[in-house]
Formats: C-alpha cells, sequence, structure tokens
C-alpha cells in the first residue's frame, strides 16, 4: 500500500514539474498545460507552420502610432511619466553596491574576476538584486541580461558564461518577485494583507501618483546610472528571454543609451497573444493602460529607432511554451516599413527552428555575437 502512494505522490510530482517548467508557470492540466499536450506534441499539429486567418485581419498599419521624430520623442515622454511620474528619465543611483560579492553558483565561470551586487530598494519593500561580472580579459562592451518568469538569473547561467568567456561585462537582472528578490507581505487598505508572488497581485497597487510598472524598469535604470557614472564601455547592449525579453523591448524604448537588444522568446502583440491558446497573460504583458498609450509595435519601433539603435527579435519556431510559429509575419514588413520611413534604426526577426525548447539556444548565442561584434 505504501509502495503504491509513493508511486502515486511521484507521477503527480513529475506532472507538476514538468508543466512549471515548459514555461507554463501553472500547475499541472491547466489550460495552457493542456493546450501543450494536445497541440505541442502533436505530430500532426499545423501550429508551426500555418497562420491563424483571425490574426491577418488586423490592419496592422493602422495601429502603428509613430511616423516621425516628434511622435517618437512624444511617445518616450508620455511613457517615462506613467512609469516614473516625472517629465525625464530619473537620475536615481543603487541603494547600495557590494563590491566582491560571493555566490559560489558562479564561482566555475570561466574568465570571471569578480561580482559586484547591485542593490535597488523601491516602494512597498519591493527590491532587486543584480550582479554584475566583470572578466578578467574584457572587450569593454556592457551586456544586460534579463531572466525571465522561470526564475533568478542563475537560470541563464549559461548564455551569461557564453558571453564572459568571450570578455563581455555582463549585468544580469531577474524579474520582480523573482529569484533574489523580495517577496513581501503587504497589508492593503479596504483588501487585506497580500503576499506579493505574483506579478499579477502588483494591481492592488495602482494609483493616481503610482505605477506598479516601475518595478520592472527602475533596477535598470538605476543600474545603467551606476554604471555609466562608475565606468566607460564603448556599447551597451540587451539580451532577454520570455519576460526577460519583454522587458528589454519595453525599457530600450525609453532609454537612449541602449543600442541592440536581443529579445528571444518574445513579446508578441497583443492581437497574436489574445488570439493564441496560451491563457497565462501577466499583469506587465496586457496592462490595458500602459498599451493605450504604446502598444507592443509602438514599442518595437521605439526600440529600433536611433542612430546607433537596433532590435533583433530572435523567435523560436517550435518553442514549447508560446510566441511559436509564423505569426510573426503578420507585422514584421509593416514595422520594418515604418523604420525606414523613419530613416534610423533597424529591425530584424530571427527563426530560430535549431530546438524544440522556450530558450536561447546555441544558435542564438552565435547569432548575438556576431551582430555585436560586426
Amino acid at each position: 500500500m505504501e509502495k503504491k502512494i509513493v508511486i502515486v505522490v511521484f507521477i503527480v510530482f513529475s506532472f507538476f514539474i514538468f508543466g512549471y517548467t515548459i514555461g507554463a508557470e501553472q500547475i499541472p492540466f491547466s489550460k495552457s498545460v493542456t493546450s501543450f499536450y494536445t497541440t505541442n506534441l502533436s505530430d500532426n499539429s499545423n501550429l508551426y507552420e500555418e497562420i491563424d486567418p483571425l490574426l491577418e485581419k488586423t490592419n496592422i498599419e493602422s495601429i502603428i502610432h509613430l511616423q516621425n521624430n516628434d511622435d517618437i520623442t512624444k511617445k518616450r515622454l508620455e511613457l517615462i511619466y506613467f512609469i516614473w511620474k516625472t517629465n525625464s528619465l530619473p537620475e536615481n543611483m543603487p541603494t547600495k553596491v557590494i563590491q566582491n560579492f560571493n555566490d559560489s553558483r558562479f564561482s566555475d565561470m570561466k574568465n570571471l574576476d569578480k561580482i559586484d551586487k547591485i542593490v535597488v530598494n523601491m516602494e512597498y519593500n519591493i527590491d532587486s538584486l543584480a550582479y554584475l561580472f566583470h572578466p578578467v580579459e574584457k572587450n569593454n562592451k556592457l551586456l544586460i541580461y534579463h531572466q525571465g518568469h522561470a526564475g533568478g538569473f542563475i537560470h541563464g547561467k549559461n548564455t551569461i558564461s557564453y558571453y564572459l568567456e568571450r570578455g563581455y561585462t555582463i549585468i544580469a537582472f531577474s524579474m520582480p518577485l523573482h529569484g533574489l528578490n523580495s517577496t513581501p507581505t503587504l497589508d492593503i487598505e479596504n483588501f487585506g494583507v497580500i503576499k506579493f508572488d505574483s506579478h499579477n497581485k502588483f494591481r492592488y497597487l495602482e494609483t493616481k501618483n503610482f505605477s506598479p510598472m516601475k518595478f520592472f524598469f527602475h533596477p535598470i535604470l538605476a543600474s545603467m546610472n551606476y554604471i555609466e557614472k562608475n565606468h566607460d564601455f564603448d556599447t551597451y547592449d540587451m539580451i532577454g528571454l520570455s519576460g526577460g525579453a519583454w522587458t528589454i523591448t519595453l525599457y530600450s524604448a525609453l532609454d537612449d543609451r541602449i543600442e541592440r537588444i536581443f529579445p528571444v522568446g518574445g513579446p508578441l502583440p497583443l492581437y497574436i497573444k489574445e488570439n493564441s491558446n496560451y491563457d497565462h497573460i501577466h499583469y506587465e504583458v496586457s496592462n490595458l493602460a500602459l498599451y493605450k498609450i504604446a502598444n507592443y509595435l509602438d514599442f518595437f519601433i521605439l526600440s529600433s529607432y536611433g542612430e546607433t539603435k537596433e532590435h533583433h527579435k530572435i523567435l523560436n519556431k517550435f518553442d514549447s511554451c508560446c510566441n511559436y510559429g509564423l505569426s510573426y509575419l503578420t507585422f514584421e514588413n509593416d514595422v520594418q516599413n515604418t523604420m525606414k520611413k523613419l530613416g534610423q534604426g533597424k529591425f530584424q526577426i530571427y527563426l530560430d527552428e535549431t530546438h524544440r525548447g522556450h530558450k536561447i539556444s546555441e544558435h542564438a548565442l552565435e547569432i548575438i555575437n556576431n551582430e555585436i561584434i560586426r
């Protein structure tokens, strides 16, 4: 009897781990996991080769709102005010920087000189703990790596190691409430005591004078201010996976110091996201107040526009989580045509067909490195 119980527990636990690690981050047999089993593992699935006709009904040109430099400037200022309630990017610095910080999880990485721990404390006891990885042999280029919803940036160790070995200095971030970052318990007026362990709970903190969207971008901003003051890098580029891809897409749209970005595994516009069978939509991905100011197509353009700015999106054709297939073809040409009209910057999409995961593949790592050094 006891043996049977152990077997049942093991099977249930295995399904839970599998359901979480494919990227849905929900309990097994939710819609997203069921969808994964019934479509992504099906040999007869056409998800990767066909485009849902519904996605082709959106007039892309009509929902792109940026036609000239004045539009770009105005939109950036609107977004900065929405996020920070200021008329320009704040000049805040990190709360503290701990030099020569020891974390044994990263001690085996080649070409690692030292780690600096950058702490940014924000409202409601939300904080961000980032690591600045210094190489022994340097190429004087800074890479900003941002992990997604799957956990802390320890999960990006392979990516961090790849570029560290090649001489890049890397600062690594996790999303709010993930990894080493805090998950505070707060007593919210009219709602009671709530543990903040999910981005969707940020909606309880929204007020006229504060946007929780700040939690996603302020740590990068404060760290950038610190790095710019204390270092002299030739370039500032960004890499992000999944939710990290979302983060770097939006952040780079606001900060001209960022040159090239490489979002992997997303994001895609809401007309695609809302019509897909991936039902787990995070607070930040569908914040209508934000996207009424600038939709995803606008963010793609904002993050691409500038004399030295480039947006290189890498999508996994056979992604085991989301944003798979060829739906990007419904907007790619329109965004590129807008960039040509604007006359500055670059927007490009790569389709990675080398694997069936929700990850930054070896192929993607090479693409990114080649684009930076060319």
